[in-house]
């Protein structure tokens, strides 16, 4: 109470999916308070299964695990409200890498300790059948069915879209294996992602980065690749973003080379992996597959990037032209682009 009559709250308030306040206050910590929309049909369920998982990892999961989370501290169901730790002096790794241009080798280790820990450690298991959380396979993987039909309609972009995956059978053929084998037997954050991807660098380079892994709404259950697949795609945006606007690409050129941005973010990705499987304890043909299903789903979610880019756009902007070449590469020959993408070969996977 102090702190506020001092003048030592500051809030700070953002909205997105849910309505979002920061509460900092800097000399006791803070707290980051969600509230579901109203006018969102799915805004209150998606809370709700975010709240359902923080509680549910804090009520039977020990500090190995809880040290990649925020806080818990509340869920109000009544007025709506969830409220977990507010990270101070954190960003997100989007935010991160684009303020340095930098990838460090140990915070990619990291990451990939933090997501396995959480595949492979947690006490979470099956909950009651009334849990909130989901089991079907990600919509995307079924968008070359039914992209005709989308609830918001169809932009110019979409329309464009839409045409080539209908001239590339083999992207319909991988889609539908991925939906037909997508297991259900195991809790995933499901939409992981940079952004949601908190970091802390500490000043002293002996002192081990902070990950916490956030926005939970879409916790589900689901194939652990999916997970590593979209974080692959992280990274992999952000290279082929970077690739120049100004040639001209078109569907069936290949892309222009960007070495050097490719070169900063190889490390980072190759620790990722690294820190994942010894995490994991996933080794030899075991640790090959699961590398190649993941680079499949990377593929996925750059094909998901360019469809969610293109909403209300007309035509397809050069980069997302560049993304999705990027992804029909991926699925026409995985094992080829983890060798030339994160210069590893499959016996080498786990090296």
């Amino acid at each position: 109470m102090d702190e506020l009559v001092d003048g030592g709250v500051v809030v700070v308030s953002d909205r997105s999916r849910h309505a979002i306040s920061a509460v900092v206050a800097p000399r006791s910590g803070g707290f980051l308070v969600k509230q579901g929309i109203t006018a969102q049909p799915d805004s209150a369920a998606s809370l709700a299964r975010e709240a359902r998982f923080y509680r549910s990892m804090y009520q039977q999961n020990g500090e190995e695990m809880l040290q990649f989370l925020p806080a818990f501290h509340r869920f109000d169901e009544f007025r709506g409200l969830l409220v977990i730790e507010y990270v101070s002096d954190a960003e997100n790794l989007k935010v991160f890498y684009e303020r340095t241009g930098s990838f460090p080798v140990e915070l990619g280790r990291h990451l990939g300790l933090a997501l396995a820990t959480l595949h492979f450690k947690t006490n979470f298991g099956r909950l009651a059948e009334d849990e909130p959380f989901l089991s079907a396979a990600p919509w995307i993987l079924s968008l070359h069915k039914q992209i005709k039909n989308m609830p918001y309609g169809v932009s110019g972009a979409n329309s464009q879209l839409s045409d080539i995956l209908a001239g590339h059978g083999s992207l319909a053929r991988a889609f539908d294996e991925l939906y037909e084998t997508w297991p259900s037997t195991v809790l995933i954050h499901g939409d992981m992602k940079w952004e949601n991807c908190l970091v802390s660098l500490r000043s002293s380079v002996e002192i081990e980065p902070i990950v916490k892994l956030i926005d939970w709404e879409t916790a589900s259950y689901g194939d652990r690749c999916w997970d590593v697949g979209s974080l692959f795609q992280s990274f992999m945006g952000a290279w082929v973003f970077a690739v120049s606007t100004t040639q001209d690409i078109h569907i069936g050129r290949s892309l222009p080379s960007e070495e050097n941005q490719l070169d900063i973010l190889r490390p980072a990705i190759r620790a990722f992996w690294r820190g994942y499987i010894d995490t994991a304890q996933l080794t030899g043909a075991q640790a090959d597959e699961f590398l190649t299903r993941s680079m499949r789903y990377a593929a996925v979610r750059l094909v998901q990037t360019v469809y969610e880019h293109n909403v209300g756009s007309n035509a397809m902007i050069p980069a997302l032209i560049s993304t999705l070449q990027l992804a029909l590469n991926i699925l026409a020959n995985p094992e080829g682009a983890i060798a030339s993408l994160l210069k590893m070969s499959s016996e080498h996977a786990n090296d």
